[in-house]
């Protein structure tokens, strides 16, 4: 929304500063001079106050809105930390960096590097991704869903390990049956194939607090607080 409100206020801008600057509202009168006509005034007059509120409404947005995905923009440098961190990295450290904001799993540059955890069977990191706001729609190069890649390697780790689950189960349930708040919790890092959930009172707690901050009701530090203290962290 933010950045939609930076366009509309350079678009209120353009359209004012041409309605006072190049729109002529003089006619050839067939005498030799030229006089304002009244319709062109009211057109330029028209111009100027649909720029004037253009530039309003879009400076709201930009200073008021809620920051969308449209608005995280990933860095080549910043796109190879996190790849790097999915590949070679422990959850913890990909949590750290989804704390820190240098990355948001929301944003839709998050596709590639769910694919990319994904493909290298990170299990825990694909969990943590998806609970932090990744979409589970993502397809694989052959059109298959994250569902079944994952329905897939666990059904693998079954059959060459003497294990009573594997990693990929808590995905294929979570991807079965998505939670109501996804929220990323420490839980998701232990890598110990248990799902990380939260107690429906704390999602409920969390949603409202949510609710709350979007309406602007609390500040970001009292929301930041407050989700900390309900998830123990």
């Amino acid at each position: 929304m933010r950045s939609a409100g930076v366009f509309l206020a350079i678009a209120g801008v353009l359209l004012a500063a041409y309605s006072v600057f190049i729109f002529d509202t003089s006619v050839e009168t067939g005498l030799g001079g030229r006089v304002h006509n009244l319709g062109l005034l009211r057109d330029q007059n028209n111009m100027l106050l649909f720029g004037a509120a253009a530039l309003i409404a879009g400076v709201l947005m930009a200073v008021f809105g809620k920051k969308g995905n449209d608005d995280i923009v990933e860095t080549d440098a910043t796109s190879a930390r996190i790849k790097a961190c999915i590949e070679h990295g422990t959850p913890e450290q990909l949590l750290e960096l989804i704390e820190s904001g240098a990355f948001d799993p929301a944003a839709y540059s998050s596709e590639v590097h769910l694919k990319q955890a994904a493909y290298a069977k990170r299990a825990p990191m694909v969990e943590i991704l998806l609970r932090g706001g990744a979409s589970g729609k993502t397809r694989g190069a052959g059109g298959g869903t994250l569902l079944q890649l994952m329905t897939q390697w666990h059904e693998e780790h079954m059959k060459h390990h003497k294990e009573p689950t594997s990693p990929f189960k808590p995905i294929v349930d979570l991807l079965s049956n998505p939670p109501p708040v996804d929220i990323v919790v420490r839980s998701a890092a232990r890598g110990d194939g248990q799902a990380a959930t939260l107690p429906v009172p704390v999602a409920d707690e969390l949603a409202k607090l949510a609710s709350l901050h979007e309406k602007k009701v609390i500040t970001d530090e009292e929301f930041s607080t407050a989700k900390k203290r309900l998830l123990g962290s």
